[in-house]
């Protein structure tokens, strides 16, 4: 087992609407497949993805007096139509707006590989990847790790912040919902992770949580369904689809120097049940 480090990701556009009524900077969800696909494209069994936070710009105007309260994504206008319904309500002759939220992102990735990989076929497959819809304009050396190396050299100085789970705070309500609101709205100062909490994160402020979409659950059964997304490869038969509902976690940023005993925290997909796929760190 080694380390693929794809360092320093500059991804434009991102998308940041995670889900209607949420807007998140963690495309968590979005990374773990991003790292599937290159697994799939270089035959390798890529195990887990650690998502290491640099910075993101959220596009639109604000904040303002209120802070993020204030914020207002830019939007955009649909350049299509189908047999008019597109069209505004008020305005016959104007496109409907449609409403998204999007943002310039830099991140590292680290992914736990088994197998020895082809660096070369990691370069093209970046060069038409995308990140959360986004598209990577550049990115820093990858490399692979040796077993007995440090698997965070290579990193790009600046902020460095590990993306992980914090599903303890997640189990303290019966009410998922009601256990994510209350959480968000902690202060880091009046808040502390107790001694029961699962580690790696016992005693552990919190503090710069976001929500974030950790995995989807089917609504409909799999199966093939015309103007689907084709498989990147030569495979002619239609993916199987089905339609989704997100399923909504609780994430941290928390400092690469600060966490605990030099930690790798990866997430890794896990089949649920048959029609529910997560991530997570456990």
């Amino acid at each position: 087992m080694t380390y693929l480090l794809l360092p320093n990701l500059d991804v434009l556009h991102a998308n940041a609407s995670a889900c209607f009524g949420l807007i998140s900077p963690a495309p968590v969800f979005a990374a773990t497949q991003l790292a599937h696909a290159l697994g799939r494209r270089i035959d390798c069994k890529i195990t887990g993805t650690g998502i290491i936070h640099h910075s993101a710009q959220m596009l639109g105007e604000g904040p303002g007096t209120k802070g993020f309260f204030d914020f207002k994504p830019q939007q955009r206008r649909g350049a299509t139509f189908i047999n008019k319904s597109d069209y505004s309500s008020s305005n016959k002759t104007a496109l409907s707006s449609q409403p998204t939220a999007s943002l310039h992102l830099r991140v590292s990735l680290l992914l736990e590989v088994q197998g020895q990989v082809d660096l070369p076929e990691v370069e093209r497959f970046l060069q038409r990847g995308r990140l959360a819809g986004g598209t990577i304009i550049r990115h820093g050396r990858i490399s692979q790790k040796a077993p007995g190396d440090d698997p965070l050299s290579g990193l790009p100085a600046g902020p460095r912040y590990w993306l992980i789970e914090r599903r303890d705070l997640m189990e303290r309500e019966p009410d998922p919902l009601d256990a994510l609101l209350k959480a968000l709205a902690l202060e880091a100062s009046s808040a502390q992770s107790t001694a029961s909490d699962t580690l790696p994160h016992r005693g552990m402020p919190v503090s710069w949580l976001t929500p974030a979409v950790l995995g989807y659950a089917a609504l409909t059964e799999f199966q093939e369904r015309q103007g689907v997304r084709m498989l990147d490869d030569d495979a002619c038969t239609l993916p199987l689809h089905a339609f989704v509902e997100p399923m909504i976690g609780l994430t941290q940023y928390v400092s690469v120097r600060q966490y605990q005993n030099g930690l790798i925290p990866l997430w890794r997909p896990k089949w649920i049940q048959s029609d529910i796929l997560t991530v997570s760190q456990i």
